[in-house]
């Protein structure tokens, strides 16, 4: 049975309810000292829709062969962006046992950077290759590691930064019949004209069957760069349904706890799923 808390919709009715979102501008100043603003964001805030569920699980669920999500996320009341908000559709693909091939494609992208209009299109692309290095029985811990390469995809151009970024994230979960631990760690790397920009990242999630379909989770993230959020610490929790065993809903919401972070920000989403065969 899959129970993947992903950031995913049910939210297209929050797209329109919470309209358009752009990007933020580089500022520059005339002899005449008049001020003009670029037409194109500041890269450094762009980000990718966001999970509900900040870290991944260490331990590759084999009883799924293919997961397809579809999910939003918005952030509000940043410092540099008044909404920021996107789509991805997602594949995970979980061949054996020990691997998880992931791609995430920003299907939608919208910024809006008063007194700047929105800026409309889609996002960049995500390929993660996880492995689980040793799957814990309950109450073991579970060791894996995840590497993910952004690909400048966006269109148009201002959507993203334009450049290859890196993430290698060693993962470490601990499960029991009462709850769930997970806690990620990484090295980050952006792309820059002149080399690479390093920063690390870290999160945890308490995550708690509340009935035999219905879990929650409580989380903590940050990070010292701009990432799929821009830098700073988050607070986090959403609630996952499981449907069945093929279908699975989720919805939830952070807090920004970092005067960079945005104020606030939701995530929803859907998850359908193909089982191993046996």
């Amino acid at each position: 049975m899959f129970s993947r808390s992903v950031g995913t919709p049910v939210a297209l009715i929050l797209w329109f309810a919470l309209a358009e979102p752009s990007v933020a501008q580089g500022v520059t100043s005339l002899a005449s000292g008049a001020v003009v603003r670029p037409a194109g964001p500041d890269s450094s805030v762009v980000h990718h829709r966001h999970r509900s569920r900040r870290t991944r699980r260490a331990a590759a669920d084999t009883t799924v062969l293919l997961e397809v999500e579809a999910g939003y996320d918005g952030n509000f009341q940043a410092s540099a962006l008044t909404r920021d908000q996107s789509s991805a559709l997602s594949v995970v693909l979980t061949p054996t046992s020990r691997i998880v091939l992931q791609a995430d494609i920003d299907v939608w992208a919208s910024q809006l950077a008063p007194p700047q209009h929105a800026i409309h299109g889609h996002g960049d692309t995500r390929l993660t290759l996880q492995s689980t290095l040793r799957a814990g029985r309950p109450g073991q811990v579970s060791i894996g590691v995840a590497y993910e390469i952004k690909l400048p995809t966006a269109r148009p151009d201002s959507l993203g930064s334009g450049r290859v970024d890196h993430r290698l994230l060693p993962l470490f979960s601990l499960s029991s019949r009462r709850f769930e631990l997970d806690l990620t760690v990484g090295i980050d790397a952006n792309g820059r004209p002149d080399g690479l920009d390093w920063g690390a990242e870290g999160a945890v999630t308490l995550t708690l069957p509340m009935s035999s379909k219905v879990t929650a989770h409580v989380a903590w993230s940050g990070q010292t760069i701009d990432t799929d959020q821009p830098a700073g610490h988050y607070a986090s929790g959403g609630v996952t349904w499981q449907l069945n065993t093929l279908l699975g809903l989720d919805l939830g919401g952070r807090l920004g706890l970092s005067p960079r972070a945005p104020a606030f920000g939701f995530t929803a989403g859907v998850t359908a799923a193909i089982l191993h065969p046996r």
